[in-house]
């Protein structure tokens, strides 16, 4: 059986956004980050891994509240997609409690990392901006949270697949973000904004 690939599934809008020009050129310049490529290898410092897994625990509470608007948007007769935000909004809620595990394993107080990078406070108040508006609809709200699930998803796969021997103390991290379990919760995103996006703009 073939090795996962992180890639969309589907063919719809969340696939055509994944191949423009200018997100590929991203998506590259990410996994050939320093600090993928050594988190990929185990050569990462710690203290870069602790401040990552407070950074990371910081915006997924912003997923958190996006999805949960995300439900709150869907229509009665959208009862499917509620249940689909739901297993999403499950999954965030697994992901803290990974978190939650390796700041405990690796000595991160999360309390204390109050203070994020300003990229991740600008991608978290975006998330909250977007979530807050009540003219979003679901469309609007899961596309402000599609391209992270799914980087994740890709650049956990290409390690997985460019360091395949290695064991090391990022291992757990690959593994997750490679999964099964995990990479689901990209296609399931993809699949709803690939929905909706479709019945919102026609007005539906």
């Amino acid at each position: 059986m073939a090795a996962p690939q992180g890639l969309p599934t589907g063919t719809g809008t969340a696939a055509a956004l994944w191949r423009d020009r200018e997100v590929q050129r991203r998506v590259l310049g990410a996994l050939h980050h320093p600090f993928v490529r050594a988190l990929g290898s185990g050569s990462l410092p710690r203290e870069a891994f602790q401040s990552y897994i407070a950074e990371d625990s910081f915006f997924l509470r912003s997923f958190a509240e996006g999805y949960a608007a995300a439900i709150k948007r869907c229509s009665p007769q959208q009862g499917h997609l509620q249940a689909a935000l739901k297993e999403l909004l499950a999954g965030v809620e697994q992901e803290l409690q990974l978190h939650d595990g390796y700041a405990a394993e690796w000595g991160v107080e999360l309390s204390v990392h109050q203070q994020p990078n300003p990229a991740t406070k600008a991608y978290v108040e975006w998330v909250h901006t977007v979530a807050a508006n009540p003219k979003q609809g679901v469309a609007g709200i899961v596309s402000a949270m599609v391209p992270c699930l799914r980087l994740y998803a890709y650049l956990a796969c290409q390690l997985a697949q460019a360091f395949p021997e290695e064991e090391h103390e990022y291992t757990e991290w690959v593994r997750s973000y490679s999964s099964p379990e995990y990479l689901r919760l990209p296609a399931r995103a993809e699949a709803i904004l690939d929905e909706t996006a479709a019945g919102e703009s026609k007005g539906g």
